[in-house]
């Protein structure tokens, strides 16, 4: 199958057929993305890439063979008000000059659109939920989003979540989506072979953000707790707002909290991996995902989580608590006491990682997933192939 991908991607982390480009455009932060590319390209698929790029003035394509990667011009943030047009134009012209049998879009945004317009049989596959973004960060940047996103429904055939949270959250327009969840390539969630010894005493988290939803500050307050009680040693913070000098920072100098604390901030994403298996306990005390990608590398790494009982998919993903630990995020002391239990309670927490990884294994490994996902493309095919027979006819 020739398969399309549209959607921000991490330009990276692709396995090119002919040896990675001396240069490449600025990509995303965004490996699931490259991790379902890999994917198919070891099934034997061949794969075109649609994606943009805000180190590029016009459209730039990469030809090697089996992967042919497809990068327009990105104006943001001014294009959001456009609704990304002139980059939704470079990319039905980039679709058109390197087609494909079937598109898959990845998110609701300005490349679905993109997709739906090109006249190829398109999926739209739903990473995140644009209303309970909004309720989050009520901008006008959101705002617009959520308008994209709820345009791209009323016009998608088909339509995938990546869990079963967030195919509830559209309600009955949700009716009609397939479930198919994000997944991993490697069990020990390290690209270079695994991973290194554990640092005792280290707790972590990783997320794209601070404020808000993410709930950074609790995981801060309880490992103050936890430092004080000679539990833990040190709290690595990774992600956007939480390098040096960042709002992570500001926070927790604010607070009398930065003691043992390391504000590593955005790193590449193999660091992220390592920072992952290497930590004695992950803390995620985010309010809601819409799936927790996070989460499911800290399961295939043997790293124990401790994250939210509500917050969106959470429970599912780690199964109720069978596969990590949950208690209410909102709530610091309870924060606290779980983060405690799981440091000292240590044939527990072995017995919840051993669950966790058997999780991974068996429903968000890449030979679980993939096949869903070519069935699922198939079906849409022999679909679309019979409309065709009956208009010849």
């Amino acid at each position: 199958m020739n398969v399309g991908i549209a959607g921000p991607m991490s330009l990276d982390l692709l396995d090119y057929p002919g040896g990675r480009p001396a240069v490449l455009p600025e990509g995303y932060p965004a490996p699931i993305v490259s991790h379902f590319v890999n994917a198919l390209l070891r099934r034997g698929h061949s794969v075109v890439l649609y994606t943009t790029s805000q180190g590029v003035e016009s459209p730039a394509v990469i030809d090697q063979g089996r992967l042919v990667v497809c990068v327009a011009p990105r104006y943001r943030p001014r294009s959001a008000v456009s609704f990304f047009a002139q980059e939704r134009q470079w990319l039905n012209s980039l679709m058109a000059q390197h087609p494909c049998d079937l598109v898959h879009a990845m998110w609701s945004y300005e490349f679905a659109l993109a997709a739906l317009d090109s006249g190829v049989p398109t999926v739209v596959h739903y990473h995140d939920h644009a209303w309970t973004i909004l309720k989050h960060k009520r901008d006008a940047y959101r705002f617009l989003r959520w308008l994209l996103s709820a345009y791209v429904s009323t016009r998608a055939k088909h339509r995938v979540a990546n869990s079963e949270y967030l195919k509830r959250a559209f309600g009955r327009h949700g009716r009609d989506m397939q479930v198919i969840p994000n997944f991993l390539p490697v069990a020990t969630g390290v690209r270079d072979g695994g991973p290194t010894k554990r640092r005792k005493g280290c707790v972590v988290t990783v997320s794209d953000g601070f404020d808000g939803w993410k709930n950074v500050s609790m995981g801060l307050r309880a490992f103050g707790a936890l430092r004080r009680r000679g539990l833990a040693s040190e709290y690595h913070l990774v992600g956007h707002d939480m390098g040096p000098g960042e709002a992570a920072e500001s926070f927790a100098r604010e607070n009398a909290l930065a003691d043992g604390v390391r504000f590593l901030g955005v790193v590449p994403y193999d660091r992220a991996l390592a920072e992952i298996a290497t930590a004695t306990l992950m803390v995620h005390p985010a309010l809601e995902e819409s799936f927790g990608m996070t989460i499911l590398e800290a399961m295939a790494a043997n790293t124990p989580v401790v994250a939210g009982c509500s917050s969106g998919n959470v429970p599912d993903l780690l199964d109720g608590g069978r596969c990590g630990y949950l208690c209410d995020v909102r709530n610091a002391a309870e924060v606290e006491r779980t983060l405690a239990a799981a440091l000292t309670d240590h044939a527990e927490t072995r017995r919840r990682c051993e669950n966790a990884q058997q999780r991974y294994l068996e429903r968000y490994s890449e030979d679980r997933v993939i096949p869903e996902l070519e069935t699922y493309w198939e079906g849409i095919l022999r679909t679309a192939d019979a409309v065709i027979e009956r208009a010849r006819a």
